[in-house]
């Protein structure tokens, strides 16, 4: 994997770990942020999950509320699975060598 990919990676989870603090535990008592990640079929699939309480992002502009839309950006997919348990973001990368272009092409 190239390094910009790597870099990619650790933004996008990066993110989603930050959103677990701000948000998940938002008003109650602080709780575990769970990452796990593997690599199948040439993608790296990451889940940060957290046992806190889903916050609706607001649907008014605001200076707040890029961070899903640049995850979706960088990565190949992103899911938000909220539950009673908490939510889970999981994320897809491809994995595969880029043997030309650039991440944009």
């Amino acid at each position: 994997m190239s390094a910009t990919r790597v870099a990619d990676v650790v933004l996008v989870v990066n993110e989603a770990c930050t959103n677990c603090i701000e948000h998940a535990y938002r008003d109650i008592e602080p709780g575990p942020i769970l990452v796990q990640a593997s690599h199948d079929h040439g993608q790296i699939l990451v889940d940060v999950a957290d046992r806190g309480v889903w916050q609706t992002p607001p649907t008014e502009p605001s200076t707040r509320g890029r961070g899903l839309p640049i995850m979706r950006a960088v990565s190949a997919n992103v899911d938000v699975m909220p539950s009673q348990e908490g939510t889970t973001v999981r994320m897809t990368f491809d994995a595969r060598p880029q043997t030309c272009g650039s991440r944009t092409t």
